[in-house]
């Protein structure tokens, strides 16, 4: 499993917003494939998921109710959903879709 807490921007809804982002990403076992040869190795999917806590209300809801949500680390972005939120704080919950992945 790898991890990344830091700094990391949003996009949602056509703007951007600063977040602070504790992330981790690991892989799936994957199903056997029915024909492989014994002792081949089969990879699975990588998956990502963690909090993100913005700066304000404002921008939680934007980035909670926005459409084409990307997640950016010094680079990579990588789309998300929201699967999380508590009335009154500023931090989401997030899974990674997609094979992207921002760390």
């Amino acid at each position: 499993m790898t991890t990344y807490t830091g700094d990391a921007s949003v996009s949602a809804g056509g703007s951007t917003y600063s977040c602070r982002a504790d992330l981790s990403r690991w892989t799936e076992p994957a199903i056997a494939k029915p024909f492989a040869r014994p002792g081949e190795r089969v990879e699975g999917q990588a998956q990502w998921a963690g909090t993100i806590v913005l700066e304000d209300a404002d921008a939680t809801q934007a980035v909670r109710h926005g459409d084409d949500r990307r997640l950016t680390i010094k680079g990579p972005t990588a789309a998300f959903l929201v699967t999380g939120w508590s009335p009154g704080s500023t931090e989401l919950r997030i899974r990674g879709t997609g094979p992207e992945q921002p760390f």
